[in-house]
């Protein structure tokens, strides 16, 4: 039987001690990475719930105020649970049983969202403010303020039409709710001009509004029910 002597042991040792050293960096370069890699999870995490969280309370927020300002004690806030930006459409997670119903108009922190458009029991679709099937009355806010039509366009742009040629309004004068509506109140803000036409002899008065909706950025909405009683 043979034996391996002391140094031949003390060689392969060392040898080995080596090639674990040599493995040893690479193997924590890669748990560094799969740290790093969930220490960005975990903080995208904290970060959305964070803004989730500021959301619902500007909800609660908007809701309040709308209780006294807009004459609506029973606003609902719900949750944005699908969104078919093809159709201009979000479906929000209150229905029927919520007492939600058909043209109720619906908000958000930042101002008008759109109006419900079909109720199921358990959930509800909402036509967006800037779906060009959307029109409501709408009026911009100024000394003298300008009544008209507002439609939807695309997703970052609106069209308001009206017919006083001399119509004083300016850009960034602001756009709100007329209230001249059995369902949506007055005074809800909708968006800001940004590009005025005004060509009398063509039968064109007309302005450009950003809307305040920002699309894909919003998850809360509140439901102004029995928002003209």
């Amino acid at each position: 039987m043979l034996y391996a002597s002391q140094p031949i042991v003390n060689s392969i040792t060392c040898a080995g001690s080596y090639l674990e050293g040599l493995f040893l960096p690479s193997r924590l370069i890669k748990l560094n990475k799969e740290l790093e890699i969930e220490a960005v999870r975990l903080r995208t995490q904290l970060v959305e719930k964070d803004r989730l969280l500021e959301q619902k309370l500007d909800m609660l927020s908007v809701s309040e105020k709308n209780s006294r300002s807009l004459n609506t004690k029973n606003a609902e806030i719900g949750q944005v649970i699908s969104y078919s930006p093809l159709e201009g459409i979000v479906t929000i997670d209150k229905g029927k049983t919520s007492n939600i119903s058909p043209l109720c108009p619906v908000i958000n922190g930042d101002g008008l969202v759109g109006v419900v458009r079909s109720v199921e029991n358990n959930y509800s679709e909402v036509l967006l403010v800037t779906s060009p099937e959307y029109k409501m009355g709408a009026m911009v806010e100024s000394d003298v303020p300008v009544v008209g039509l507002v439609t939807g366009d695309t997703y970052n742009s609106l069209n308001f039409e009206f017919q006083n040629e001399h119509a004083l309004i300016q850009i960034n004068d602001y756009l709100v709710t007329s209230g001249y509506s059995l369902h949506t109140p007055k005074g809800i803000p909708i968006g800001k001009i940004y590009e005025i036409d005004m060509r009398p002899d063509y039968g064109i008065r007309r302005a450009r509004i950003y809307p305040c909706l920002k699309i894909g950025k919003f998850q809360y909405v509140s439901v102004l029910k029995n928002a003209s009683k």
